[in-house]
């Protein structure tokens, strides 16, 4: 088990090199959780977290209240209404 003393170490990134500190709510977050203690900044972590979502991929599409050209994370032949921005407010707002 890591002791307390490394809140108070300043470690240095495997990658990128950058200097960081774990707070005291990071290490009983590791420590309840058996995980290791990082070893990367976490501006990298974060990074690398990012990296492994899928791609958000666009299509063009047409809304389905006016009929539109708008563009949406759903493709035209998906089975439920995708509106346009304005289309919604007004579907949802009167």
């Amino acid at each position: 088990m890591i002791d307390e003393s490394i809140l108070q170490q300043i470690l240095t990134c495997s990658e990128s090199g950058r200097l960081f500190k774990l707070t005291k709510q990071e290490l009983e977050f590791y420590r309840n959780n058996t995980i290791a203690v990082p070893i990367q900044h976490p501006d990298v972590r974060h990074q690398q977290r990012i990296d492994q979502r899928p791609a958000k991929q666009l299509h063009l599409r047409h809304c389905s209240k006016t009929g539109e050209e708008i563009l949406s994370v759903y493709p035209d032949n998906a089975r439920f209404p995708v509106y346009s921005m304005e289309a919604y407010k007004q579907e949802m707002f009167g």
